[in-house]
């Protein structure tokens, strides 16, 4: 498979991990898209929250 160019990686980063109303999503949920994708060894949400 060919690498994405990183435009397209930047898209994918904002769509999966956006702070906005539409695209946001929690710790938990970012650890369980992550899981779900099959990426490998995902650790636990450890309760930070992502907006300080």
């Amino acid at each position: 498979m060919r690498r994405l160019d990183d435009n397209t990686l930047e898209e994918l980063a904002y769509l999966i991990s956006a702070d906005d109303e539409l695209h946001y999503r929690s710790g938990p949920g970012l650890a369980k898209f992550l899981t779900g994708a099959g990426w490998p060894s995902v650790p636990p949400h450890d309760g930070t929250p992502r907006r300080l």
